[in-house]
This record gives C-alpha cells, sequence and structure tokens, in this order.
C-alpha cells in the first residue's frame, strides 16, 4: 500500500514554477511571430500572384517594396525586440520581470512590466506606421503598373 501512495505522489501533476511558465510563454509567444510570418509569407505570394506574378514587373514591385521596408522594420525590430538594443521594449521586459523576483507581488509586478512593454511595442509599431504604409501604397501603385490595360 505504501508503494502506491509513492506512485501516486510521484505521478501527481506537479505545479510549474514561475521560470517554468514564462519559459512556456516566451515560447508559445515566439512560435506564434514565426506563424504570423508564415501566413504573410503565404498571403504574400498570393496577393502577387493575383497581379499576375511572379514575373519581371510584379518582381521589380516587390524589390521596390522591400528596399522601402528595410529602413522601418530594422527601426521597428531595433525598438521592439533587439536583444543588442537595451532600450528595446523585449530587453525592458527583460530587466522589469527580472526586478520582480523575490517579491511578494510578483505576479502584479510581472503583469505591470507586461503592460509597459505591450504599450511600448505600440509605441514602436505607430512611429513606423506612416512610413510603412507608404511603403504599401507604393507598392499598390507599382503593381496597379503591372495590370493589362482594359
Amino acid at each position: 500500500m505504501l508503494a502506491i501512495g509513492a506512485c501516486f505522489a510521484g505521478c501527481a501533476p506537479r505545479r510549474p514554477t514561475v521560470a517554468t511558465v514564462q519559459r512556456c510563454v516566451d515560447e508559445a509567444e515566439a512560435d506564434r511571430r514565426a506563424c504570423f510570418q508564415d501566413c504573410e509569407g503565404w498571403f504574400e505570394e498570393a496577393f502577387i500572384a493575383c497581379y499576375g506574378g511572379p514575373g519581371a514587373c510584379t518582381d521589380r514591385c516587390r524589390a521596390e517594396q522591400l528596399a522601402c521596408q528595410a529602413g522601418p522594420l530594422a527601426d521597428l525590430k531595433a525598438c521592439g525586440e533587439a536583444a543588442e538594443n537595451p532600450a528595446s521594449c523585449q530587453a525592458r521586459l527583460g530587466a522589469d520581470r527580472a526586478a520582480c523576483a523575490g517579491r511578494p507581488d510578483r505576479a502584479a509586478c510581472e503583469e505591470d512590466a507586461r503592460r509597459r512593454a505591450a504599450a511600448c511595442w505600440r509605441t514602436c509599431e505607430s512611429t513606423q506606421a506612416p512610413a510603412l504604409e507608404r511603403c504599401a501604397t507604393n507598392f499598390k501603385t507599382c503593381l496597379d503598373g503591372c495590370l493589362a490595360p482594359r
């Protein structure tokens, strides 16, 4: 009977630690970003196909779009997630979460840190949005030029 009790104790689900949960959430967020990137790639291919591409004209438009987006996307990455930038939202989130360790209100502290990181990311996005919107408009205008006349 003692052996059965030991087995149940050993087989019982264990409560995850804060570090385990955070690692899991970080991995889930990375998977979500990768999923969105894949979806964007598929959409982009289908979108180009709507304009008769790939072809010389649509390829030129795509190259111009990539060149247009390069600066704003690099700035967005540096602001939001660049590990080498200690002022990035991701770096500040890591520092803020580390500062929560050992606090009696750790869960609330980490939630505040995540809220600040989300606000930071929204600021990064809104800063780069006008430039990225110009790139999108220019891309659409270029693709419209690839269409056969009516």
